[in-house]
């Protein structure tokens, strides 16, 4: 499936018009819409996850599109244009086209964790693909108290092709790391969760640029679009799974 996300940052002293300008535009154009998902979210009043030390701020909204098996991405780019006209975001907000891999499958939580994940200089493309999808990936599918894990792959020049639609930025991204979660604050107070968050920063480290990588949560304020078609598989599956 194809997804796209837009992370954006209203121009000074118009959050509140951002996010209701674009709460508008999304249903007026995407709510009779299928075979495609739309979310909108906003940063939370408190963000467990944002380094305020980071040198990216975290975006104060981030649109979430994802479509059908089959359908590529591209066939949005004018409906995503239309969205996006007249509203006031800064320049160097983000879009990103990505492939979404589920380790952990579920129904659309209330919170999503994005960690923007740089590679190591010394890493191609496919040992990191690797060692994070087969490695590192085990520390996800045990992390306690989330509801779903994704990894989703950047596509750099389908995420410059979108940015340079929508006037916005993109920027040097390896892949975006996906939690699902209830409550933030739960997960976080956990200690079973800090039992795997520890050994798991130290295994990033043998992969990951950290300092050039950022996380933050969102709390979903929109869904349109059916959450349960959007994931059926597109041909008859021949075989029974493991």
């Amino acid at each position: 499936m194809a997804k796209a996300l837009l992370m954006l940052t209203a121009t000074e002293g118009n959050r509140a018009a951002l996010q209701q300008a674009l709460a508008d535009s999304l249903e007026a154009v995407f709510a009779e819409r299928d075979q495609l998902t739309v979310q909108l979210m906003k940063a939370p009043d408190t963000d467990f996850f944002y380094d305020p030390q980071s040198p990216y701020a975290r975006p104060e909204l981030v649109v979430e599109v994802i479509t059908a098996p089959g359908k590529p991405l591209s066939t949005l780019h004018q409906e995503l244009v239309a969205v996006m006209a007249g509203l006031p975001i800064k320049a160097e907000s983000q879009a990103f086209v990505m492939l979404e891999r589920k380790y952990i499958v579920c129904q659309p939580q209330q919170y999503y964790y994005h960690y923007l994940m740089l590679k190591r200089p010394e890493f191609s493309a496919a040992d990191y693909r690797d060692y994070y999808s087969n490695f590192h990936a085990n520390m996800g599918r045990h992390t306690v108290g989330i509801a779903g894990y994704s990894q989703n792959d950047i596509d750099p020049p389908a995420s410059a092709e979108l940015a340079n639609l929508l006037g916005l930025s993109t920027r040097d991204v390896t892949s975006i790391s996906e939690l699902k979660m209830p409550d933030p604050e739960a997960f976080i107070s956990n200690p079973e969760t800090m039992a795997v968050a520890e050994p798991a920063a130290i295994d990033e480290e043998r992969f990951l640029d950290r300092a050039n990588s950022v996380s933050f949560t969102s709390q979903v304020i929109l869904r349109l679009g059916d959450f349960e078609r959007i994931q059926e598989p597109v041909f008859p599956q021949h075989f029974a799974p493991d």
